[in-house]
């Protein structure tokens, strides 16, 4: 019986999803889970360190070194034959992320690899069209919002009209750090792009639009959310507490402290193409990983 591991190091939780891949014939879906995988989610917050202060502190580099090496022990006990571990926004744009990225990997006996805004998006993609029909004449317009970043690529079927990672995230929002001028670049680069191409089908994915998917899907149209009700949300949750966040929702901690700032970029991305509704697939980094292991 063969597994396979991929290691997401996000900038707001980390997260190892190992796959059984023989019963795939050689073909992912990410919904498909079987009592033979495993997946576990752990909110390590590495971007409130580099927001804030540009560099992983010496707790959060602890904290990310302990956590690879439970991950080595679990991946050992599934007998795993393969992996990629890839370290996306926090340690990309860390002043020390390179040098963490080291040191943890020898501590831990994972290989931390730090991967470029270009290739996260792309590993999004993979694992989208590894399970869904490219049969319609859409451009889609694939938009992954994370703590530190938001990577979007323009595509009709599987050619790339335009990519591009921009230096926007929940984390950057939250703390206050979020530069103005990228928020206009991403203003300008999304009217220039619904002015050439339409329609423009959203592709979101990341952790919170998966969340508000979950809470506002739209029964007629499976992992799809209207934009209306992503605006309805932003302005139920953004007066709350986080505290008051986590009990209206049933959210933990670390999701009720950035979900209002996502939702409020897919709002501001979705306006922008003309967008009245959304897709949220079951699609992210560590999915891309299976993908293109397989």
């Amino acid at each position: 019986m063969k597994h396979i591991a991929a290691i997401d190091i996000g900038s707001n939780a980390s997260r190892l999803l190992i796959k059984e891949t023989e019963s795939m014939s050689g073909r992912y879906v990410p919904q498909v889970r079987n009592e033979l995988d495993y997946f576990v989610r752990t909110p390590l917050r590495l971007g409130l360190d580099v927001y804030t202060e540009r560099v992983i502190s010496p707790e959060k580099e602890r904290q990310l070194a302990e956590t690879l090496l439970q991950y080595r022990q679990i991946m050992d006990r599934y007998h795993t034959a393969a992996y990629r571990a890839c370290a996306t926004a926090s340690l990309r744009d860390a002043l020390n992320g390179a040098e963490v990225a080291r040191r943890v990997s020898l501590q831990s006996g994972v290989c931390v690899e730090i991967i470029s805004g270009r290739e996260e998006a792309a590993l999004s993609r993979m694992s989208y069209f590894a399970q869904y029909p490219d049969d319609d004449e859409s451009y889609r317009l694939f938009a992954d919002v994370g703590g530190g970043s938001t990577d979007v690529c323009l595509c009709h079927h599987r050619e790339e009209l335009f990519v591009h990672s921009f230096q926007i995230g929940s984390m950057r929002m939250m703390s206050g750090r979020q530069d103005e001028a990228e928020l206009r670049l991403l203003d300008e680069t999304l009217r220039r792009l619904s002015e050439q191409y339409a329609p423009i089908q959203v592709i979101g994915s990341g952790g919170s639009i998966h969340k508000i998917c979950e809470l506002y899907f739209m029964p007629e149209l499976p992992e799809t959310v209207a934009v209306s009700s992503i605006q309805q949300l932003y302005d139920e949750l953004q007066p709350l507490s986080i505290e008051e966040r986590m009990q209206r929702y049933h959210l933990k901690r670390d999701r009720a402290e950035i979900i209002v700032a996502a939702a409020g970029i897919f709002l501001r991305m979705a306006r922008l193409v003309h967008a009245t509704t959304l897709r949220a697939p079951r699609i992210g980094v560590r999915d891309g990983l299976i993908a293109s292991m397989l």
